[in-house]
């Protein structure tokens, strides 16, 4: 499904990936472990195009995704890769079920039943809950269920248990497990008992080289994807900036009053 040829990135002549040439299978999960600094992340950065190579191809299917434009780029992201940050990177100011229908909106799906996904991690009773107002452990489980909403080919997990309890791990690493069986699921992660307990390929990295693969995968990519145009709708754009202004309500007011003030002056 997705291939990574000759893949090599640096950071201010420091070589983090080293012509790096790997291949995923559609369905499959992928754990990949190493030391910090070895390029786990950045490697996933590539992944979902976040982060563009210095070297090398990454084909979906025969389509290059760093020769399209930036747009396409985006429509890549937006709609095959569903992507668990480290950092959560939740909408602070809008409840959990906004951030999910976010999410939704920009997939293009519209009929999408919010509670039965945060029921599979343990927090339905969330969904009205303002972002800013989670626990560390409750927005991990949150960002994890944004991660499931809509029809996402490609998965990317960036440490997505390395805020939660030994319970709620083992819950997590089932439900990414469970996708699995439908989806590309490509995890990031220093444990490596969940790791081996979970996933069906194992991808060691080290100093920027994978030193070990435990399932590669040698078949063809003659699959065929469509790459078009994305964009979030007039009204969630309303709607958020709506949210966002009625959150600092007396930071907006001030705003106003020295801007009528100077508009008036």
């Amino acid at each position: 499904m997705l291939k990574l040829i000759g893949i090599s990135k640096s950071y201010q002549n420091v070589e983090i990936l080293k012509d790096i040439n790997i291949s995923f299978r559609e369905k499959e999960f992928v754990a990949i472990l190493g030391p910090s600094g070895s390029g786990k992340s950045t490697l996933l950065n590539v992944l979902s195009a976040i982060e563009i190579p210095d070297k090398g191809k990454m084909l979906l299917g025969n389509i290059d995704i760093f020769k399209l434009k930036k747009h396409k780029q985006d429509y890549y992201r937006a709609n095959y890769i569903n992507y668990i940050f480290q950092n959560y990177n939740l909408i602070k100011y809008l409840s959990v079920k906004d951030n999910l229908l976010i999410s939704s909106n920009i997939k293009g799906n519209k009929k999408i039943n919010f509670k039965i996904i945060l029921k599979k991690l343990n927090v339905e009773n969330l969904i009205k809950k303002k972002a800013n107002k989670l626990s560390g452990g409750e927005e991990q489980r949150v960002a994890i269920a944004r991660s499931l909403v809509g029809d996402i080919k490609i998965l990317l997990a960036d440490e997505p248990t390395g805020a939660l309890d030994s319970n709620n791990s083992h819950k997590v690493m089932k439900v990414l497990k469970d996708i699995s069986k439908d989806k590309l699921v490509v995890m990031v992660t220093h444990n490596k008992n969940l790791a081996y307990r979970y996933a069906s390929r194992i991808i060691k990295i080290k100093d920027g080289k994978i030193i070990y693969d435990s399932n590669p995968n040698d078949c063809g990519n003659n699959l065929h994807y469509l790459i078009r145009k994305t964009k979030l709708s007039f009204y969630n754009i309303v709607k958020m900036t709506y949210n966002n202004l009625s959150s600092k309500k007396m930071r907006t007011y001030l705003i106003s009053m020295a801007f009528s003030i100077g508009l008036i002056s």
